[in-house]
């Protein structure tokens, strides 16, 4: 979201170049962005014209130059077009923050990375051939061997990532299931919203109109609050992770803390084929399309990633300057694990004192929330679709895990009021729900969330009547009240009493998709800049338009995920729990972990 907020701050600077033609500046706009009809003119050079604000990103423009314009003559333009620039979008730069390149030496090509990156690839598919046809084999072996290698084949076999994927059965509880249908929805979001921002940033000629239509109809909102999306997958997270420790800490009680490090471990691999393999389309694929007016802030994510790509695999690049990012858009995987790293504590705390552990989630609460509202207001942070945001608010506020945690911690709250219940505990809530209450439940979250959707709203069309102290209450407010409206809508599920809902979301078509969301998250933004940034000429943009593309990406993005998940993420997943997952129960668990698989759903 970083870049379609930002842009929105230089949204006219399409209207720069036409500013000035017809003056001496020895600029012609009429093939401007179109690559392919300048490079028909045999009198004319190509240039990309770039323009470079708050030094954070470029705003590229393709213009078609006369060839006879000479060095000396572009470089009269700098002051000019910097002018424009202040008058137009209020931002004052340097006019040597703006630069001219030659389109002909940036061209994309096929160089060695492009070969290792394939040669991988190919390497995964011919495990999976191979772990396939000796799965085939063991099958019909008498005496089935079970050594090392055999597992290893095992677990690369397609035929069992096929059948994982298909399986839709919750070996937990069905009623978790309402939990697959939400992360699905919530990934169309982000993949929905990343594609509007994608568009607007490609060479269109009524940029100003898209811009004004998603400002001031409302049913563009939807595409302004899509960062509330993450906020719903960081409390479905907390939940789920606290669901993780709590059958590791409870249930195993004598390996507690190897246990705890093995969850770390299994973490850790699980995640990082995906974050791999997603910096390595980024180095190697994302070269190849560089043949276009906009790609200087593709060259930067290339250039991100050959430079930190290993602060995205320790989980830290959330503390990087946001410029310096490789894949910005992974900071939510990066809190989501520094968050689980924490999990533990509230778990263990849960087990010991309930009173205990609500105090703590309370005050951590209330620390990010003190510590939040300080950032915001020391640094007049202002954050509005309209004035932009700012380099600072990503650097001091919007990737910082000590400002998002507090609906990961709605999450760990959530989990343990699941886990009384399953205890038959909290009846006069149930009760009530089971009456008819749910119906209240359900129109209070689908309020509340609705109210969190259209505040943004609000907030966007009134950005300069809002104070410092209210626009640090709305950033304070409307997060955890979007996570709170989506707790509101779960719970009846939970206990058993939203069937109709369950079935819905938990249908078995979002049980097999939920286990592509993790990579449609990590490569869709990959794909969208290969598939949408890949096109020389400009067009104009159309509703109609900026939803086919929306399709077609988010098919593409879930045929790639599925090729990941198949040939990569599972099989690795399935070694690594062969060989570090969790540890099984105890063949004799303890009086209390009996009492606890009686009166609970979770199982060991």
């Amino acid at each position: 979201f970083f870049f379609f907020f930002f842009f929105f701050k230089q949204k006219t600077a399409y209207e720069i170049m036409p500013s000035l033609v017809g003056s001496e500046m020895c600029i012609r706009d009429r093939y401007m962005g179109e690559y392919k009809k300048c490079k028909e003119s045999p009198e004319s050079t190509y240039l990309l014209t770039g323009i470079t604000i708050q030094d954070v990103s470029n705003v590229e423009i393709g213009v078609c130059y006369p060839k006879e314009c000479t060095v000396e003559e572009l470089e009269k333009l700098r002051a000019p077009m910097a002018n424009a620039v202040r008058m137009i979008t209020g931002v004052k730069i340097q006019p040597e923050a703006i630069f001219f390149s030659d389109v002909e030496k940036e061209m994309g090509g096929y160089g060695v990375g492009y070969c290792i990156f394939w040669g991988i690839t190919g390497i995964f598919v011919m495990l999976s051939i191979i772990g396939t046809s000796f799965d085939g084999m063991h099958k019909n072996l008498d005496e089935k061997p079970e050594n090392v290698g055999w597992k290893v084949l095992k677990c690369l076999s397609l035929s069992r990532s096929l059948a994982w994927f298909f399986k839709t059965d919750n070996p937990l509880d069905p009623n978790l299931d309402i939990f697959n249908g939400i992360r699905c929805l919530l990934t169309l979001w982000v993949v929905f919203c990343h594609t509007f921002v994608c568009e607007l940033m490609t060479p269109n000629y009524n940029k100003q109109e898209i811009y004004d239509r998603i400002m001031k109809e409302y049913k563009f909102t939807i595409i302004r609050s899509g960062t509330l999306a993450v906020d719903g997958f960081l409390m479905i997270s907390g939940f789920f992770a606290a669901c993780s420790f709590f059958k590791t800490m409870k249930i195993q009680s004598s390996h507690r803390f190897k246990d705890v490090l093995k969850n770390y471990l299994y973490r850790h691999f699980r995640l990082f084929p995906v974050i791999g393999y997603s910096i390595l389309l980024t180095i190697f694929i994302m070269p190849t399309i560089k043949e276009f007016p906009f790609h200087q802030g593709v060259k930067r994510l290339v250039s991100n990633c050959e430079k930190n790509w290993y602060m995205t695999l320790l989980y830290v690049n959330n503390f990087q300057n946001f410029r310096n990012v490789c894949m910005a858009w992974s900071w939510y995987l990066m809190v989501d694990m520094q968050f689980f790293i924490l999990c533990p504590i509230f778990v263990a705390l849960f087990l010991y004192s309930k009173l205990v552990n609500n105090i703590v989630l309370a005050s951590v609460s209330i620390v990010s929330v003190i510590t939040t509202a300080f950032i915001y207001s020391y640094n007049g942070l202002h954050a509005s679709s309209v004035n932009g945001f700012d380099l600072d608010y990503f650097n001091l506020f919007y990737n910082k895990p000590y400002c998002r945690i507090i609906p990961y911690l709605m999450g760990i709250y959530f989990f343990c009021m699941y886990t009384e219940i399953k205890k038959g505990r909290m009846q006069r809530l149930n009760n009530f729900v089971s009456r008819g209450g749910k119906y209240l439940l359900y129109a209070f979250g689908v309020t509340i969330m609705l109210l969190s959707i259209l505040w943004i709203q609000y907030f966007d069309l009134n950005p300069n009547s809002w104070s410092q102290g209210l626009a640090t209450f709305h950033e304070l407010t409307f997060r955890p009240a979007f996570a709170f409206g989506l707790m509101c809508i779960v719970y009846p599920t939970l206990i058993g009493d939203g069937e109709l809902l369950r079935k819905l979301l938990g249908h078995a078509i979002f049980s097999s998709v939920s286990k592509l969301t993790y990579s449609i998250y990590m490569v869709h933004l990959i794909v969208l800049n290969i598939v949408m940034f890949h096109g020389l000429n400009g067009h104009y943009s159309t509703l109609f338009g900026m939803t086919m593309s929306f399709l077609i990406n988010f098919s593409i993005s879930l045929l790639v995920s599925f090729f990941i998940l198949i040939f990569i993420e599972n099989p690795l997943s399935q070694i690594n729990r062969t060989f570090i997952g969790k540890r099984k129960a105890l063949t004799k668990p303890s009086e209390e972990a009996k009492l606890l698989l009686n009166e609970s759903v979770i199982k060991p």
